[in-house]
């Protein structure tokens, strides 16, 4: 396919920094905490998918710090919302069963 136009690279970044914070409450959630260094770590490697989303190197987060300073600005930006049908659906993923989530 062709490369992302630069309206997608920041859809695709966005998505992508919304995905990697998940990932990362999600893990210190359900499997338990990492540590700073490993949460960093994380980041660098997750960025390295840019050129396969044909967004510009350099411009997804690369440590904790680079990802949280992100999703501060878009949720200031009002980029980034959360709606209350967000925030029903998350209540119920957190509240599965445990045996749910380990079946």
């Amino acid at each position: 396919g062709a490369q992302a136009r630069v309206d997608d690279s920041r859809l695709l970044a966005c998505v992508h920094a919304t995905v990697l914070d998940s990932f990362l409450d999600t893990y210190d959630l359900y499997v338990g905490p990492l540590t700073l260094e490993e949460k960093d770590r994380y980041c660098l490697g997750a960025s390295s998918i840019e050129p396969l989303l044909g967004i510009s190197t350099g411009h997804l987060p690369r440590s904790l710090a680079e990802l949280n300073r992100y999703m501060d600005e878009m949720f200031e930006s009002g980029e980034l919302v959360v709606t209350e049908t967000a925030r029903v659906v998350a209540r119920n993923v957190v509240s599965l069963p445990v045996w749910w989530v380990i079946s």
